[in-house]
């Protein structure tokens, strides 16, 4: 159809042409009066066709191309009400883009405000690990610094009490000095070493120390 009705103009053309070619000639004049209103016309058609096309087109490009082609052909059939058409198609088509771009804008801010709140999760339970880690390890050490100064010293502080009670004397005095100093185990280890050794023998041992050292 567009194909025919460019080859009706192409034509119309061709005949304007030749007919300026030989004015006053017969009615040549008059012809081309008619022919060259009819070209118009058939330009106008296509001109609105074209327009027409455009402006069903959901892009705002194209609305605005086909508004520029019904200000070619101003108050050809309906092309006034063309034009206020398409301005309006444009600003519904913007008015949906604004919308949309809100939207999608609000969907990212989400999305960034829950892999934030994520990550802060996860710092969050991070932490409550190393503090559950950091609490154990601190359980255990002063489970073994209990351990180490306050329940193996006791158990061979009763231990050596039961051996000196028992009369074992010399085993008593090697517990006795390894507490060094636990409770009163040095007045205990004296009180073994006089037993078993004799405070005589005793006193003349720590003579003879104290001596060697001047």
């Amino acid at each position: 159809m567009i194909s025919n009705t460019n080859q009706t103009e192409e034509s119309y053309d061709s005949i304007c042409k030749l007919l300026k070619s030989i004015p006053g000639y017969k009615d040549a004049d008059e012809l081309l009066e008619i022919h060259t209103i009819k070209a118009e016309e058939y330009k106008r058609e296509n001109t609105y066709n074209k327009a027409i096309k455009a402006s069903k087109s959901n892009h705002i490009d194209e609305l605005k191309s086909a508004i520029a082609l019904f200000n070619n052909i101003k108050n050809f059939k309906d092309s006034n009400e063309q034009i206020l058409f398409c301005h309006s198609r444009i600003s519904e088509l913007e008015t949906i883009a604004e919308k949309e771009r809100q939207e999608q804008e609000e969907k990212e801010r989400l999305a960034r405000e829950q892999e934030q709140q994520e990550k802060s999760r996860k710092n969050k339970k991070r932490k409550i690990i190393a503090i559950s880690v950091l609490s154990v390890i601190a359980l255990i050490a002063a489970i073994v610094f209990l351990l180490v100064t306050v329940v193996i010293p006791n158990n061979k502080y009763s231990e050596a009490i039961d051996l000196m009670n028992n009369g074992q004397f010399e085993e008593a005095i090697s517990i006795f000095e390894s507490l060094d100093g636990f409770k009163d185990s040095n007045n205990k280890l004296n009180g073994c070493l006089v037993s078993f050794y004799g405070e005589d023998v005793l006193s003349k041992v720590q003579s003879i120390s104290i001596g060697s050292t001047y």
